[in-house]
């Protein structure tokens, strides 16, 4: 009985693709003045959004940026504005994204298992539900990826 539960668990890689998949297909232009625009890494447009939780997730997913719409009249243009939460979510998804540590180091660090790491970066639900990953943590890790390309570089 409990081999028949574990079988029907969704691997957690597969969970993380449908996460932002989600995402994508959640993307909506409500206010044409305040559009961000979604890059990947090699700077193509994924998509665009008024959401900046959403754009972000999707470009750090990717390795890339997101980038306020220049618009005509852009006399009262406001900056992209991006949450203490958010960058550091963002943090973490960029050091996952950059494959220099394993999913298994991150979460030993971070004391979680995959699952856990998926709720911390994830924007879906985050105001129902989320763990907001730890700050020093996200350090820690930064520190131990920074003291590995310096030991390379030697």
């Amino acid at each position: 009985m409990v081999r028949a539960c574990r079988s029907r668990v969704i691997p957690s890689q597969k969970l993380l693709e449908l996460i932002t998949e989600v995402t994508f297909r959640d993307l909506s232009v409500l206010n044409y003045s305040k559009i961000v625009d979604i890059y990947d890494a090699d700077g193509e447009l994924l998509g665009a959004t008024n959401r900046v939780p959403e754009a972000l997730f999707l470009a750090d997913m990717h390795g890339g940026y997101i980038q306020r719409r220049p618009i005509k009249y852009d006399r009262f243009a406001t900056d992209i504005v991006i949450s203490e939460q958010q960058r550091v979510r963002s943090q973490l998804r960029k050091i996952i994204h950059s494959g220099k540590l394993s999913k298994k180091q991150i979460c030993s660090v971070m004391g979680c298992d995959e699952y856990r790491l998926i709720d911390m970066i994830s924007e879906v639900g985050r105001h129902n539900f989320g763990v907001q990953p730890d700050g020093f943590k996200i350090s820690l890790l930064e520190t131990y990826i920074l003291a590995q390309v310096e030991e390379c570089a030697a």
